[in-house]
C-alpha cells in the first residue's frame, strides 16, 4: 500500500495494513535483495483487473512473473494468491513455487482438522506436495519444489536456540518469503513525506 489521501476512483482501504488508505500495488521482488522485478497498480475490479476464470490470485501471480516463466525460477507467495491450479500451471511453465494456502481452496487434499503442536500431515501428487503442520498455529503449504519430508531447523525457545524437525517446504518458504517486504522497507528509506509515501489532494 502506498499512502494517498486524495480523491481517485481506485483508492483502496485495507484495515489491517499499516497504511490503510492509498494505492494497492502488486509487486514481484527478488527474494534476497528485494530488487523490484515487476509491479502493477490495482485499479479495481472495473479497471485493469477484471475477474478471471481462475481467480484474482492466479491472475496477479501469472501477470507478475510472465517475463520469468520457462527459466526454472522459483516463485513464493502467500495464501491470498495460492491455489492448486496456480501451482500446477506454474509447473507446466517450468517454474517452481511454494506458498501458504487456505484449506478451503479447491483441490486442497488435506482435511482442516485441529492438530497438536508438532503434528504434521503430508500428501504428494506428482511434484505437488501438500503439507499441514502445527507449530504455534496450523500452517498449510503447497509446493512443487519440496520433498515430503521433515528436516532439521533451529528455533528459539525459553531454553535458547534448539534444533527442531520442520517440513522441508516450511523451511523453503521461510527462506524466501520476504522479497516484497524487503523492497517495501527500502522504499520507506526514500526521501519524502512519511518515507516516500504519496500524500495529495485532488
Amino acid at each position: 500500500m502506498v499512502a494517498f489521501t486524495g480523491r481517485i476512483s481506485f483508492k483502496q482501504y485495507m484495515k489491517n495494513k499499516p497504511t490503510p488508505w492509498g494505492f494497492k500495488i502488486w509487486c514481484c521482488a527478488e527474494a534476497e535483495s528485494g530488487y523490484l522485478l515487476n509491479f502493477q497498480v490495482y485499479t479495481g475490479k472495473n479497471g485493469n483487473h477484471q475477474p478471471t476464470e481462475h481467480g484474482q490470485g492466479h491472475q496477479v501471480v501469472t501477470n507478475m512473473v510472465q517475463n520469468h516463466l520457462g527459466k526454472n525460477h522459483a516463485v513464493f507467495f502467500d495464501n491470498f494468491f495460492s491455489s492448486v491450479k496456480l501451482v500446477e500451471d506454474l509447473l507446466k511453465e517450468k517454474t517452481t513455487c511454494c506458498g501458504t494456502i487456505r484449506p478451503n481452496r479447491k483441490g486442497w487434499p488435506l482435511p482442516s482438522q485441529k492438530q497438536k503442536p508438532g503434528e504434521v500431515k503430508m500428501k504428494q501428487k506428482g511434484q505437488l506436495v501438500a503439507v499441514q503442520w502445527t507449530d504455534k498455529r496450523q500452517v498449510n503449504i503447497l509446493s512443487n519444489n519440496s520433498d515430503p519430508k521433515m528436516v532439521s531447523a533451529q528455533s528459539r525457545s525459553k531454553q535458547g536456540v534448539i534444533d527442531v524437525q520442520v517440513p522441508a517446504s516450511v523451511v523453503k518458504y521461510n527462506s524466501a518469503m520476504f522479497g516484497v517486504d524487503l523492497n517495501d522497507q527500502y522504499r520507506a528509506y526514500a526521501p519524502g513525506q512519511n518515507g516516500g509515501d504519496i500524500y495529495s489532494t485532488i
